[in-house]
């Protein structure tokens, strides 16, 4: 894993929020564009990278390495799913089963702490627009009916079939895209990942990756930062299988700061994350494969959660997310959200 740290005046601060695409520009000079990383980019190499479905923001954010590997991809997004989220973690005395019964009226699910039954898990997966809407954070409905919240938080998980030219030939990568909105209360290992299906194609070694962008307001320094957790194929919180491939990643947390002169204290505070995997995908055999499937999940840790405990998982069918298959007294940790299934139909590959 390898971290780079950027600091930058207030101003200068990519905005790393659910409209970034959108607030981002990226300007050419004599049809160069020189990122935050000092990486240089025709506008052709601008446009590979959007169509292997990277955000302006994260092309804004990339390092040479990253950069090198995707420049000279030629892709398309064939196939997405995306799923808005809104999750509330709380604790209540009310029964579990009329806490069910309300859910099985709305598009909610609801998880539950085995080891604690008062502790819960509500998803609400809402529409775009609601996702948008600043105003919907934090009040729901479902408190009236459950009791008070712990916390509050909004995530996109966004999956893709990206189809690319490697080595020569026709290949497809699978790509996950997570977003929150607003930061998550506990932050320990997380779990992200796609399932394939191996019947048809096979992970091609050394083509996985991910990475995890965040942003930091520097209280103390009256600065602002972003920074960057990148996990290569060389880092030990992968996990790979035949059924796929994911990996486990701590995200960041919130620390104390002081200044001794003038006497400051405060809180370098993570604002906002953005993280994203992908891996390419080869065929198993000669037949031809009319129809590719992967499927997204991304599980957030509402318990603390050790590194080692968080890689006790096989990739499967029935796992949380339709990805991750844990022992019970790992799975109670993690807040259950459903994944995403993106299907390709009528391929001829």
């Amino acid at each position: 894993m390898k971290k780079l740290v950027i600091l930058l005046g207030i101003l200068c601060l990519i905005p790393l929020n659910v409209n970034a695409e959108e607030q981002i520009e990226i300007t050419f000079e004599n049809n160069i564009y020189i990122n935050q990383n000092k990486v240089e980019m025709t506008k052709e190499e601008v446009d590979n990278l959007r169509n292997l479905a990277f955000s302006n923001e994260q092309i804004a954010l990339m390092d040479q390495t990253e950069f090198d590997m995707n420049k000279d991809l030629v892709g398309e997004i064939v196939s997405s799913d995306t799923l808005y989220i809104k999750s509330t973690y709380f604790n209540s005395d009310k029964p579990l089963l009329s806490i069910m019964n309300w859910a099985s009226k709305a598009n909610v699910t609801v998880e539950k702490n085995e080891t604690n039954y008062s502790d819960y898990v509500l998803h609400e997966y809402i529409s775009e627009n609601e996702y948008n809407n600043k105003s919907s954070i934090p009040g729901i409905s479902l408190y009236a009916v459950v009791g008070d919240p712990v916390s509050t938080n909004m995530k996109r998980l966004t999956t893709d079939i990206i189809k690319v030219n490697y080595n020569g030939s026709t290949h497809y990568r699978y790509r996950n895209d997570l977003h929150y909105k607003n930061m998550p209360s506990v932050r320990s290992n997380d779990l992200f990942g796609i399932r394939i299906d191996d019947s048809h194609v096979s992970v091609i070694p050394g083509t996985e990756y991910a990475k995890l962008n965040y942003s930091v307001n520097m209280e103390c320094a009256g600065v602002s930062s972003y920074e960057s957790n990148t996990y290569s194929s060389s880092y030990s919180g992968w996990k790979k299988s035949s059924t796929g491939y994911a990996l486990t990643m701590p995200l960041p947390k919130d620390k104390p700061c002081a200044v001794s002169y003038p006497p400051i204290t405060g809180t370098n505070e993570v604002d906002a994350i953005d993280i994203y995997m992908y891996f390419t995908v080869q065929k198993k055999d000669y037949d031809p494969i009319k129809t590719l499937n992967a499927y997204g999940s991304y599980q957030h840790s509402t318990k603390t959660v050790s590194f080692n405990a968080s890689l006790e998982f096989s990739i499967g069918v029935g796992g949380l997310g339709g990805v991750f298959i844990l022992s019970p007294n790992i799975e109670e940790k993690y807040d259950g959200m459903r994944g995403t299934h993106v299907a390709l139909n009528n391929v001829n590959w």
